[in-house]
């Protein structure tokens, strides 16, 4: 895995460094970097001092940089040797197969989205019954659309607090850089 430089902020902490825009990081600490927010967490754990692996025009440095507002726009991605501009050599973009990783709790957002299909999927099973079976399955169409009603607030529930916390651990990370 490997993030992809895409933007500096002017006057932050990478632009300091000397990173430069289309820089390919590889491991910050010697840990392999495969999420946008592993550069901060790594940094978290070693006083606010991080030192990166990246490749530049195809050539292996290494940069120190301490804090943890570096001032990066980052996209994921693997690194081999050959690939063909636009991109750096050897940087190709992950678009699809990463959607559900891109936080934290994409796992959880993923599940807690199928119990809102679930749900839905059962409140259409009692209004098939109802349909089928008229006045002799009323009570069984309403248990079966009250329980994927049910089904469905647990799941969105479930997503707001989710998404709750992914925010929250943005926010305590932006505030922590202050």
């Amino acid at each position: 895995m490997a993030l992809l430089i895409q933007k500096i902020k002017a006057d932050s902490i990478a632009e300091q460094a000397g990173l430069l825009i289309n820089d390919v990081l590889l491991r910050g600490n010697g840990v392999e970097l495969e999420r946008i927010y592993d550069i901060t967490d790594i940094a978290a754990k070693d006083d606010d001092k991080i030192q990166l692996e990246f490749i530049r025009a195809g050539e292996l440095q290494t940069i120190e940089m301490s804090g943890r507002n570096f001032g990066l726009t980052l996209e994921t991605g693997t690194y081999q040797e050959t690939e063909p501009e636009p991109t750096p050599a050897g940087f190709t973009p992950h678009y699809l197969p990463t959607w559900p990783f891109t936080t934290r709790y994409g796992i959880s957002q993923i599940v807690s989205t199928l119990g809102i299909i679930l749900g839905w999927m059962v409140v259409l099973a009692g209004i098939v019954v109802l349909s089928v079976q008229g006045k002799a399955g009323l009570w069984s169409a309403i248990t079966l659309a009250l329980a994927g009603i049910g089904i469905v607030q647990v799941a969105q529930i479930s997503r707001a607090l989710t998404d709750t916390a992914d925010h929250t651990r943005e926010i305590m990370n932006i505030l922590s850089r202050k």
